[in-house]
């Protein structure tokens, strides 16, 4: 029998067997799954309060369909300090495959009712740890009023540094509270989409 024939008689054997092999790790992994998510959100949390002195907690987390994840009652509270941020549901899309090596890659957010609260009192706040150390700046001119966008910055940067290029917030608040002032910016919609920002 010559090798041509021999691989005219096999290859649907080997076409079956593979396809067999992709059918099988699918069923494997959809079945493992929420065991798999569990255990990314678990590690997620540990990122987070390993690298900066907070409470992280995400309330609940289950697939929605194949591969969108929602989440509910996540929040980020500084330890000994007032919650930073909170929001009630996010809807996340996000690649199944990159959650076998715990490095979730998402590709779109959708996230209600999210708060972000900054406050300071009595010369302690509750977001100088996400402020990056610079260096020593000229003195500030003390007699012009403050600009509340450099402090707000530094914290939607680093709130928004590893989001997706696609990301829509329903009933986004941000506010700032210090000894002086209380600021409130209310949104009933923010969609961000390849660095092009759209809010009402």
């Amino acid at each position: 029998m010559s090798w041509k024939s021999y691989f005219k008689r096999t290859w649907k054997y080997w076409a079956i067997g593979i396809f067999s092999l992709i059918f099988i790790t699918i069923i494997v992994l959809f079945s493992f799954r929420a065991r798999i998510l569990k255990l990314v959100v678990k590690e997620v949390i540990t990122r987070v309060e390993g690298k900066y002195p907070v409470k992280f907690t995400i309330g609940k987390a289950n697939f929605s369909d194949y591969n969108t994840v929602g989440m509910e009652k996540i929040a980020l509270v500084p330890i000994g300090r007032d919650t930073l941020m909170k929001t009630s549901n996010i809807d996340v899309e996000i690649s199944v495959r990159s959650m076998l090596f715990f490095r979730p890659v998402f590709s779109e957010l959708t996230i209600e009712n999210a708060f972000l609260t900054a406050k300071k009192h009595n010369g302690a706040d509750n977001y100088g740890f996400l402020m990056k150390k610079k260096k020593a700046a000229a003195p500030r001119d003390t007699t012009s009023s403050r600009n509340y966008g450099d402090l707000l910055n530094p914290l939607i940067e680093t709130a928004f540094e590893n989001v997706p290029d696609k990301v829509n917030f329903r009933n986004f608040k941000v506010t700032y509270e210090s000894d002086r002032r209380k600021i409130n910016v209310a949104m009933p919609e923010l969609s961000i989409e390849d660095g092009n920002i759209t809010t009402a």
